[in-house]
């Protein structure tokens, strides 16, 4: 709870995707060292590396994801739909909650404690990879979010519409290229000159 207010208090000083980057990657370490520490024959100060790793995880899931996940639902959906977008987003986490509280059981008692930790390790490295795609939307209004978006967009689509016309475009010249010289557009000899040229080979 304490680390929870700390996050509330950083978040707009350095920012949603440094803070959430930063943490992902401290989130798989403690994952890896607590599944690391299972993995291996115990030895002196594991159990003690274990709670420690544990408790890391827990701070750091408290500082940034746990304040992060609803503040970035915001500000990121668009204003028509931010309502059902939110609520959608709201639905799918408690469900993911859901899940991980019905099937840690059962994995512990399949899988057993290691393997059970390093899928949990997996999981946090796939949040790694999120946590960079995810926009920076400090000190930007609700508006200012959405025109962003909206503007990628549109670049986006101009950079498609001109790869295909450029596509096109070669094509074209290719057909040309075809027609000047008696070839094909894949550069193989056309029907007519393959059949005198085994005409000529078979007279020679």
């Amino acid at each position: 709870m304490v680390f929870t207010l700390v996050g509330m208090l950083t978040v707009d000083r350095i920012g949603r995707r440094p803070l959430l980057i930063g943490d992902a990657i401290g989130l798989t370490l403690c994952m890896t060292l607590m599944a690391s520490t299972l993995t291996f024959s115990p030895f002196i100060g594991s159990g003690w590396l274990a709670l420690g790793a544990l408790t890391s995880y827990i701070v750091m899931y408290a500082f940034t994801p746990g304040v992060l996940c609803f503040l970035i639902i915001s500000e990121i959906a668009p204003l028509r739909a931010r309502a059902k977008v939110a609520s959608l987003s709201i639905f799918i986490n408690f469900s993911a909650n859901l899940m991980v509280a019905l099937l840690s059981l059962p994995m512990l008692a399949r899988l057993g404690t290691a393997s059970t930790f390093w899928i949990f390790a997996a999981i946090c490295a796939g949040f790694v990879w999120f946590s960079f795609h995810v926009p920076e939307t400090r000190g930007k209004s609700l508006e200012d979010v959405e025109h962003d978006f909206r503007q990628r967009h549109r670049e986006r689509q101009r950079q498609a519409s001109a790869n295909s016309a450029g596509s096109g475009l070669s094509l074209a010249r290719r057909a040309q290229a075809t027609k000047r010289s008696g070839r094909t557009v894949d550069g193989a000899d056309p029907p007519m000159a393959n059949a005198c040229g085994r005409d000529i080979e078979r007279r020679r």
